[in-house]
């Protein structure tokens, strides 16, 4: 239970910080793509305040959906008898993130996180999510060979 709980926590801390700082960069590249100058002391700025900004919106989002898809994964792998790899998880991380966005949208009529108006924005998103569900898997298997061997 502690190694499916620090898995998953950290998958879910590594999808929410990649899929902040890069979305930040997509709103500030069409920002840029109207002739406005941004510069790195702006952009350093915009990605900490939407970091923290975004950890009351996005994060808990982020958080169910890729709980509800690494643990479906997990049943269903568990099922078939099959020890759930790294692979596993970016898959399932980058599908839930990438159906998360337009689902929230045609939720609530609104794009949630700008970033994600664009094929490019909702592709990095996903991307974000790919590597959290890589994180989650590889801290998986590192608590499972380094865990303590049970005494009797």
């Amino acid at each position: 239970m502690i190694r499916t709980m620090s898995g998953y926590g950290a998958g879910i801390l590594v999808a929410f910080l990649t899929g902040s700082i890069l979305g930040t960069q997509v709103v500030l590249a069409s920002v840029q793509s109207m002739g406005l100058e941004v510069s790195w002391p702006a952009r350093i700025e915009a990605t900490r305040a939407d970091l923290l900004g975004l950890t009351a919106t996005l994060l808990p989002v982020m958080a169910l959906a890729l709980v509800v898809g690494w643990g479906l994964y997990d049943v269903i792998m568990t099922r078939m008898r099959r020890v759930p790899g790294p692979h596993g998880y970016a898959l399932i991380g980058a599908m839930c993130i990438f159906a998360l966005h337009p689902i929230l949208g045609a939720i609530l009529d609104v794009d949630v996180f700008a970033a994600t108006r664009s094929w490019f924005g909702l592709l990095t998103q996903a991307i974000a999510g790919a590597f959290g569900g890589w994180c989650c898997g590889r801290v998986r298997i590192w608590a499972t060979e380094h865990r303590k061997p049970e005494t009797i």
